[in-house]
């Protein structure tokens, strides 16, 4: 937020807004204070000049998975989602160093596929019915 405000931009939390209302991001933020008014009238998400997604670790490393509505938000406003990466800098965590990714899903250099398997989602998949029985047959039971 401090980040935000002394870029001349006016954000606004939303990270605690959950369900169908997320907005997909911890922070959204607007070039000009009347556009963030009128957006606070009107809640129109076109005003809306960047969804901002932000994880803060103590070192420079490390990857962060987005999913959910996170990685919608990425893909569906691509143009506008802003990734801040904030680390501690230096050993006593009174200095930090932020990175900031515009578009994360863009960059291939950043991007680290991940797989994930669902085998309830699919019909390919083979169900069996296991029981106590079977397990006391194996021991002469």
């Amino acid at each position: 937020m401090i980040f935000e405000r002394d870029q001349g931009r006016h954000p606004f939390k939303v990270a605690h807004i959950r369900g169908s209302d997320s907005y997909g991001c911890d922070i959204i933020s607007f070039e000009t204070a009347v556009r963030r008014e009128q957006f606070q009238d009107e809640l129109d998400i076109d005003l809306i000049d960047r969804y901002i997604e932000v994880k803060a670790s103590t070192a420079d490393t490390g990857s962060i998975l987005l999913k959910g509505s996170q990685l919608q938000t990425a893909r569906e406003r691509r143009e506008k989602f802003f990734f801040y990466r904030a680390y501690e800098s230096s050993a006593n965590a009174t200095e930090y160093e932020l990175v900031v990714l515009q578009d994360p899903l863009g960059d291939s250099e950043a991007l680290t596929p991940q797989v994930k398997v669902n085998p309830f989602k699919t019909d390919s998949a083979n169900a069996y019915e296991l029981g106590l029985e079977h397990e006391n047959a194996d021991n002469g039971e």
